[in-house]
């Protein structure tokens, strides 16, 4: 009897190390990839039509005289 005991806290044991194994253990997170675009304006409609598409404004530059919005969003 003594050894069933044993043996049932034995199996119990492991079961709970196995269990708290898997739950410890990092998942990794899915890798987001995303599309860019290039707008070589600033105006107010053509920001609310790339958002109106999904793209979000990711930064807005200019060159000289050339305003320029970088856009991305997930594939």
């Amino acid at each position: 009897m003594k050894n069933l005991k044993v043996l049932i806290l034995g199996a119990i044991l492991l079961v709970a190390t196995m269990a708290w194994a898997n739950y410890a253990t990092p998942k990794p997170t899915p890798v987001k990839t995303w599309e860019y675009k290039i707008v070589y304006t600033a105006s107010e409609d053509e920001l609310n039509h790339q958002g109106t598409q999904g793209w979000e404004l990711t930064a807005a530059y200019s060159s000289g005289s050339t305003p320029y919005c970088i856009f991305k969003r997930p594939k």
